[in-house]
């Protein structure tokens, strides 16, 4: 990430794209590829899902709400930054065309002897999610796998210096949606404990379920928990930082984990404020926002005057 920090300020990458900094995302990794030798005979960049399209059709392209979270594809656009990737003499001309879930991508190729036309969903797998949820104006979401995902669906982008300070992300969503959320850790947390511990996942949750107390709770987006050597052994030392004490037997050790990640109001209230940031740049008055939030003037003024 520094190296292509140390070309193009990172303000700049995320006024442009609204992305997550992430040292997987595309961006990062296809730099290094480039700075170590760029095949000179690859001729399209496709994402995993991408490539099972072209597999099944023949057609290289790429679909929009997976192509956003590669950090290569401007926020405002929806089109791959050309200008930022060539700031960074990355190899542009191996991106296909970007297309919008829904797209009809043609038939099944003949030789697979399947009577079908195939249509690209929303390939990033939150996105999916995300449309196919029964989502209400003013709702949240809270997505939970290996990360927890925690946002809001919006008509548009929101890039703000509040925005980049929280490292929220504007992923493309299904429908000329966005998906404004924030990438925290998720079950990761609990499925590397498992491993150590080698039991049932039905047992050890239903010996969760009989604890009734809390006790204690964890910062689960602490860096130190993203691939440590030992996760009980880190979870241990951030108990130890905050005056807690470490439970000995797996199952209170896992109700401290999920409780922990049940707490994701914080992060809300983060969105909220990004968002009352915004509404206040664009001329918004204190009652117009107290109005948006159901709360009284003096409510708001309070909480983000």
């Amino acid at each position: 990430m520094e190296q292509v920090f140390a070309r193009v300020p990172r303000a700049d990458i995320f006024e442009r794209t609204g992305i997550q900094f992430m040292s997987f995302n595309t961006l990062f990794q296809l730099e290094a590829h480039t700075r170590e030798g760029f095949d000179a005979n690859a001729h399209t960049l496709l994402l995993i899902p991408d490539l099972i399209n072209f597999c099944l059709t023949g057609k290289r392209v790429v679909e929009y709400t997976n192509a956003t979270t590669t950090q290569m594809v401007n926020a405002r656009t929806g089109k791959w930054d050309y200008e930022l990737l060539t700031r960074l003499s990355l190899p542009v001309n191996v991106l296909p065309e970007i297309i919008a879930a829904g797209t009809n991508l043609g038939p099944i190729r003949a030789e697979l002897g399947i009577d079908a036309h195939v249509v690209a969903p929303a390939t990033h797998d939150t996105g999916s999610a995300i449309a196919g949820g029964p989502l209400a104006d003013g709702r949240a979401y809270i997505s939970s796998g290996t990360w927890s995902l925690v946002g809001v669906e919006r008509d548009e982008v929101l890039i703000n210096e509040e925005v980049a300070r929280h490292n929220f992300t504007n992923e493309g969503g299904a429908f000329g949606t966005i998906r404004f959320l924030k990438n925290v850790m998720g079950l990761w947390l609990l499925e590397s404990c498992r491993k150590a511990w080698a039991v049932d996942y039905d047992a050890l949750l239903s010996a969760v379920a009989a604890i009734e107390s809390y006790p204690a709770l964890i910062f689960p987006d602490d860096a130190r928990f993203f691939n440590p050597p030992s996760m009980l052994e880190a979870i241990a030392t951030q108990l130890t930082e905050t005056g807690q004490e470490m439970p000995q037997d797996p199952p209170a050790i896992a109700k401290v984990i999920l409780d922990s990640l049940a707490e994701m109001k914080e992060i809300l209230r983060e969105i909220e404020r990004a968002a009352v940031e915004e509404a206040r740049a664009q001329g918004a008055r204190w009652s117009q926002i107290a109005e948006a939030l159901h709360v009284t003037r003096q409510a708001v003024e309070q909480r983000f005057g």
